[in-house]
């Protein structure tokens, strides 16, 4: 008799770390990842610090086949707050039957701290699939497992403006500044996956303009029109 899978919620940002814990929790024996969750800021609908979109993180979803609810958040909001509105909402679609809440979290131990305090103090657990795992190897396994992801935000304190808007690939890897984690641990970069074995389809995007807010630079990215998402589905527990 094969063991019952523990069904869990994945926090989801579009970006690679995301992808690779989904692909990580795919392969285990233990959990089912039952739903993403993603936090967006209240006036413009895109993911704090990265810039994606509701409609991409919602063609995401789709194409990989995984019901995805938001969490409303302010673009002062810090990760604790971040991950309380998680747990509020895993806990008022969990139903008491999700305990666990997934994070691409790798090596930064005051946010896990943090996340782990958070979600105890809620009755939930945090799990974190790519913890301590080696980022260059990590970047280097996406790139081998044949995902694309586009580079949507640079640290201006870190890397020029000419590095946002390329692909993630192993000439972005090359060109990176020594002192830059391979995965952007350190906020560096963030990325936006749009292909890869674990979708159904690519997502078809248009590229948009480059633009600097605060620290960061940006590209602007949206789902093109016929390929925007369709409604997704609200997370279900079985």
């Amino acid at each position: 008799m094969s063991k019952i899978r523990e069904p869990i919620f994945l926090a989801w940002s579009g970006g690679k770390d995301s992808v690779m814990s989904l692909f990580s929790l795919k392969d285990s024996r233990d959990y089912e990842v039952v739903g993403l969750i993603s936090c967006i800021t209240e006036d413009d609908a895109r993911t704090r610090l990265r810039g994606v979109g509701r409609d991409l993180l919602e063609a995401q979803a789709s194409s990989l086949g995984l019901p995805l609810v938001f969490a409303s958040v302010t673009k002062t909001c810090c990760f604790r707050e971040h991950t309380d509105l998680l747990a509020k909402q895993v806990s008022h679609l969990g139903h008491g039957s999700v305990r666990k809440i997934a994070f691409g979290d790798l090596y930064l131990d005051d946010v896990r701290d943090a996340r782990e305090e958070r979600l105890e103090a809620m009755g939930l657990e945090a799990l974190f699939p790519l913890w301590h795992r080696d980022t260059a190897e990590l970047a280097q396994l996406f790139l081998e497992r044949k995902f694309k992801a586009m580079v949507t935000c640079v640290d201006q304190d870190t890397l020029d403006q000419e590095f946002v808007g390329r692909m993630f690939d192993r000439d972005f890897l090359y060109d990176l500044p020594i002192a830059v984690d391979p995965c952007g641990e350190n906020g560096e970069f963030n990325t936006f996956v749009f292909a890869g074995p674990l979708f159904r389809k690519a997502i078809d995007f248009k590229v948009g303009t480059k633009f600097t807010n605060d620290r960061f630079h940006y590209c602007d990215l949206s789902a093109k029109g016929k390929n925007a998402p369709r409604k997704v589905r609200r997370a279900s527990t079985r």
